[in-house]
Formats: C-alpha cells, structure tokens, sequence
C-alpha cells in the first residue's frame, strides 16, 4: 500500500543549484535576474547571471512564464491557469488559479496595473489592477500561445502555434491577426524597438518586421534546429538560443545573424541580452551560461555534470561513485556535497556500478563494458568483452559479495549464423572469485530443466557470500548458492519486467526487487526462494537498494522516490509529485540509481541528477573555475536525532577563518570541542562521539566572526 508523504527532505547535489530544465528568464532591474521552469522550479540571480540561487515556492506544476518589473514584484505563470505572485522578491509567493484547464505560458506587464498573460487554449488574459481580477480577451484562433511582449504601454505582439502571430495597439484591449507567414510553430517574440520585431520558432525559423508587426518575412537562421528564445537589449544588439547547443547573436538590429560556440553541450530554452555585451542563456537539467565579451566566449554559471547517470554506490557515507552516459564517472569524498569528474577510459553507457572495501568498485555498461577501479574511482583499468565471435554482451547488473566474489549480468546477441542461431537473445553471467581481477563468462542455464535462458537480466544482488539473485525481462528471477555457477529459476508471480533487486545487509534473506507494470514490487524474507508482491499504482521502477535492516529505498520515472521500513511489505511515497506539501528542492526527472549507507542516500538520473537525503541546503556561489562555496554561516540539524552513541553534524562557511563547532549541556556548561581551528569555505561534516556522556538533551553551537548559530541534540541510552 502507499501512505502518505512524511517529512524527510531531498536535496540537490548535482548540478548546483539544480537541474529541472529552466523555460524562461527576466530581468527585474538592479542586477536581479528570475529563472522559471519545471516542477515549481524558480532560480534567482543578483548579479546579472553569474550566480544563481533557488527560491521556494508552493507549487510543483511546470512554470512557462516570468515578469518582474522591479526586484521585488513579479509574476509567474504555469500549468493550470496557474500564477504566482511575489511583492518581496520570491520570499513568500501568493498562488492562483486565473483559468482551470489551461496551460499559461507566458506573461507580460507594460506597467504596474497592465498585464497579459497568454497560452492553452488560444487564452488571452488581461488585468488592468496590478493581477487583482483578470479578464479574458478573445484573440482568436491558435490553439497554442507561447509568447507574448509588450515594448510600451500600448504596443503588444502574442506568437504561438501553427505560425499564428496577434498585435495590439491599445494595450491589449483588442487583438488583432497578423498575416501568415508561416505555418510553423512560433515560440518567442521581441521587438528592439517599436518598428522592427523577431519572432522565432520551429526548424529555425527566424520572422522579421520592419512595420510594427503587420507584415513577416522568413529570415536565415543557418540551422534546422527549434529556436526557443529570441532578446534583445537596445535597438542593435540580441540573442537567440534553441535547441542543440544552438546560439545565434546579432549586432546590426537583426540584418544578420552570427553562430556563436559556447563550449557548453546543452539545449537552450530562454535568452537575455542585458547590454551589447553581457547575455545569459538557460535550458535543460538547469543549465545556465554568461557572455561578457559579446558572445566571444561563455562561462557556465551552473556546477555539475548533466549527463545522465544510471548507477551509485557508496563506500560509506561520505565517498560515492555514480556512473552514466558514455562513460560518464563521478566521485565524491564529502558525502556528495561536489562531484569530481573522473576519466573512465571507455565511452559506452555505464549501466550500473558496485563497490567492494574501501576503494574497490566495477562498472559495467554496453558493448561488454567491464571497468574496474581500486582507488575509489581515480583510476580505472578496461576488462571490457565488446565483441567476440560474433556476438555484442550488454552488461547490466553487478554486485560483490561480502567476502569479495562478484557477478554480472546481462544478455548476449548473436549476429553470426551458427550457435548461437543469428539474432538470437540470450541471459549472459560472468563471475569473479579474486574480486573482480578476472572472469569467467557463460551463457545460463537454470534448473529445473537446464534450458538456455533467454531473458535480458538487468541486475543482480547477493543474499549472503555465497547465494545471489538475478532479475529481468518478463518477471525472471533466477537464484544461485554457489556464487553463479549454477542456477535455479524461480517462480516470481508475475511477467513485468525487474529492472531491479536488492538484499539487506544484516537482515539476511530480506530483499526486494522492482520493475514495471503499474510499479510492480516483489519482497522475500527467504533469500528469494518465495516473494510475496505490492503494487505501487501509476510508476515505473528502476532501482532499489537496502541499507542496514529491513530499510529499503525504491526510485524511478518522474521523481519517484520511495521507503519501506518493512523489508519492502509497504511503502511511502516520498517524492513531491502531485503534492502540495512545500519542500526547497524537487524534481520529476526519472530517477535510475540508489545507494544507501549509514543514513545517507544517494539518488541519480536523468539530466545528471543527483539527490541526497543530507543537507545542504543553503543557497550556494559559483567562483570562475566551477568551484562551490556556501553564501552564508549554516549549521545543519545532527542526524541521527535522537542517537546513540555517535551522530553526524554537518555546517558550511563562507569565509576563510578560525571555526569552532562545541557542544553544551542544558545548563550551558562545554562537555566537547569538535572543531577550533582555521578552514576555508566549504561544506564539512564531524562525527561525535557521546559515549562518555548520559543521556538528555545537548546543544551545539557555531561561531565564527562573532556570529554564533545553535541547534539542539538528545542523546538516548
């Protein structure tokens, strides 16, 4: 069964400051910049794009629209015929329903009073009272409107679906059609001044006018790629951005348009010209640039890799090693807080990692990718078996023992005419017994009648040292007592595919596995010899692991995140989707890996995702060179709490100085120091050890610089 959400918190640790995809960006005057787009998401800058922040907000709908007249008010549009409304700058946000059943996309105020907001379907919004009562207008045809832009109080221009394009010179009181120019979609508008306008659209369309929007004429653009974005800052200088790393500029007011290279791999959805040389750009899985130089060159003002990652797993608490898109691996040694980039020597898909030790880990992926690293992911040696005899192996699955042994798995297909017959699939195990230095591979055959298997196998976890499961297409779960080299198939109840299974560590035989259909779930307390079954309506389950006991963590499609504290027999939906319940960082990306280890759980996925359920939480600064330093003195909440007898305490510090971290009684006497010393900024974690004290409550304080913050601990026996 699902319960009802609980209280614990996710957050971001790549990329920074997060990675739903950004739809649009304002400027507000000042420096001040807002960012909008998926899943709630609205990011904040202070500095004309070279820092950005996240803001809390009530909703987890997609956002399209933004405008903000002065730093401090604005609003916001989305799904829903939502709008969100701030008078202080994003702090608190008053949420609305304008119009049930449509989507709003965009919004534009000519001045404090006058607004319009446009989208889903052909809907037209006007207020004339600062967003106080809005009234609809009827524009027309046009089943989409994406964008919509006001250049002075009566001078007005809405593009949308289909090359559909609306003007209005009475502040939009009535709206006009424009003629057709094309059949396109339109995605963006904007005028440099109030004769000549751009609008831009599908498979590079590039409209111009020279006669305040009455006539358009198709412009070269020099790529087929969709342009999401077109700004401009004066009557000569603009950007457009799109799709593909796509990014085009201007200096002449549009009679040309130049390619410019970021360096960056990213789709662009929103551009802002600021003046004839600085412009920001943002996109997908949060990517945000800036130019300087006039497009010369661009800085990446976002941290972290967005290249999908498929698996983690942790060492311990604090050092991990996700893996993903060709060849991606990344490491961290602070419990997730920065990821390093590591190279992997290899360029196929890394499908899922297992670590053994302190610094032991495999990797394994497509095309008979086999890396193995015994510094944690510093370095790493090819074992790889792409090709051989005809026949391509995909790796799937892997998983160490206790004791050392390892398994993979996944399937071989043949492409030659002999056996096995060409193009046929079948199950494929290699197993290590010297921790994964060397292999033996084999096609499987199970009992009870030692047939080849044919189902793909997507993962496998060990029971004990010896015993280990397998999962995969159509429900299969096979099961081993001798380290792999004999198999059983066992009845699992049911044909959706397991992309998924994992055992307890200290519970043995309790595990689960997860898959498709309707988020399929099975549980055993026998080691998989019997599984029982839960289904978790409406979701696609990708990964599953265990941590000490019978705690279990589940993630999958959209955002999904799951618990059990039941040895996988119920579970809680933790992740925000469909919920109200405000949380700081969010996110619907489908979520492909999990790793649990001593209270930290690392989530990943799409977009280069990754979760933790440890802190921090404060905003973060980017300095030139990517490098991640808090804004401000935080001290984070212990965890565990209550706890017994050691616990975590986690803090972050802006500023080179001396630190010191203490802990008081209830009466204000010091029973410990655990830091006094000089650090640089960052993010730090120290361990206390209680043994020595009685129980009760304890409180434990920060200081640096004369500023002191205090948070309170209980200490149970």
């Amino acid at each position: 069964m699902v319960v009802e959400s609980k209280s614990q918190d996710w957050f971001w640790k790549n990329p920074l400051p997060q990675g739903n995809d950004i739809n649009a960006l304002c400027s507000a005057g000042g420096g001040v910049l807002y960012g909008v787009g998926d899943f709630g998401t609205v990011i904040k800058s202070t500095n004309n794009g070279s820092n950005w922040f996240l803001l809390d907000t009530p909703t987890t709908i997609e956002l399209s629209g933004v405008s903000f007249l002065t730093p401090d008010r604005g609003r916001i549009v989305g799904e829903g015929g939502v709008i969100l409304e701030t008078t202080d700058g994003g702090e608190t946000w008053m949420e609305r329903t304008l119009a049930s059943g449509t989507t709003l996309y965009s919004v534009s105020f000519s001045d404090p009073e006058i607004g319009t907001a446009v989208g889903y379907p052909g809907i037209v919004l006007r207020t004339t009272d600062g967003g106080s009562t809005w009234q609809q207008q009827l524009a027309g045809g046009g089943d989409h409107l994406y964008a919509v832009q006001f250049i002075d109080a009566k001078k007005g221009t809405i593009v949308g679906s289909k090359g559909v394009i609306f003007g209005t010179t009475n502040g939009g009181k009535g709206w006009s059609r424009q003629v057709d120019s094309t059949t396109r979609d339109l995605y963006s508008v904007s005028f440099p001044d109030s004769i000549r306008g751009f609008a831009v659209g599908e498979n590079g369309l590039i409209l111009h006018t020279s006669d305040e929007g009455k006539n358009w004429k198709p412009q070269q653009s020099g790529t087929v790629y969709a342009l999401k974005s077109v700004s401009f800052s004066d009557p000569y200088n603009g950007t457009i951005v799109g799709e593909s790393n796509t990014i085009l500029a201007t200096t002449n007011g549009g009679a040309t348009w130049v390619p410019q290279l970021s360096g960056i791999l990213a789709s662009f959805a929103a551009a802002l010209q600021m003046d004839g040389m600085t412009a920001v750009a943002a996109g997908l899985s949060g990517i945000a640039v800036k130019t300087t130089d006039g497009g010369v060159s661009w800085s990446k003002r976002s941290v972290g890799s967005t290249a999908p990652l498929y698996g983690v797993s942790l060492f311990d608490p604090v050092r991990a090693i996700a893996v993903g898109l060709a060849g991606t691996v990344l490491t961290t040694s602070n419990g997730g807080a920065s990821w390093i980039s590591q190279s992997s020597g290899v360029s196929s898909n890394l499908e899922a990692i297992a670590s053994f030790g302190v610094d032991t880990a495999l990797a394994v992926g497509e095309n008979g990718t086999l890396i193995r690293t015994e510094d944690g992911g510093l370095n790493w040696t090819d074992l790889s078996f792409p090709f051989v005899g005809g026949m391509t192996f995909w790796y799937s699955g892997v998983a160490f023992s206790p004791s050392g042994n390892a398994i993979i798995v996944g399937k071989v297909d043949s492409l030659v005419p002999t056996w096995p017959p060409r193009g046929e699939q079948f199950s494929v195990m290699l197993w290590s017994k010297d921790g994964g230095r060397s292999w033996t591979r084999s096609m499987i055959r199970a009992a009870p009648n030692e047939q080849l298997l044919r189902p793909w196998l997507f993962s496998v976890a060990f029971v004990d040292s010896n015993s280990a499961v397998a999962v995969g297409e159509g429900g299969t779960v096979i099961r081993s007592t001798d380290c792999g080299l004999s198999w059983e198939l066992l009845p699992s109840g049911t044909t959706d595919t397991l992309n998924s299974v994992a055992f307890s560590k200290t519970s043995v035989g309790t595990g689960t596995a997860v898959g498709e259909g309707e988020g399929t779930v099975l549980w055993t307390t026998d080691g998989g010899l019997t599984w029982g079954r839960v289904q978790l309506p409406g979701q696609t389950l990708q990964s599953v692991s265990y941590g000490d006991g019978i705690f279990a963590t589940a993630v999958g499609d959209n955002g999904s995140i799951f618990y059990s504290h039941s040895g996988g027999k119920s579970w809680t939906l933790t992740s925000l989707t469909g919920s109200n319940r405000l949380m700081l960082l969010r996110t619907n990306k489908n979520l492909f890996g999990v790793s649990l280890a001593d209270g930290n759980i690392l989530v990943v996925g799409d977009g280069g995702v990754i979760l933790s359920s440890i802190g921090p939480d404060v905003p973060v600064r980017v300095r030139e060179g990517g490098t991640v330093i808090p804004m401000s003195l935080a001290l984070r909440q212990n965890y565990p709490n209550p706890f017994n007898p050691e616990t975590t305490i986690e803090f972050e510090i802006e500023q080179l100085g001396n630190i010191r971290l203490a802990v008081f009684d209830i009466v204000g006497r010091e029973v410990s120091v655990l830091v006094d010393e000089f650090r640089s900024p960052g993010a730090y974690r120290v361990r206390w050890n209680a043994s020595k004290l009685p129980s009760g409550a304890y409180i434990y304080q920060l200081s640096q610089n004369g500023v002191a913050l205090s948070r309170k601990l209980v200490l149970i026996r």
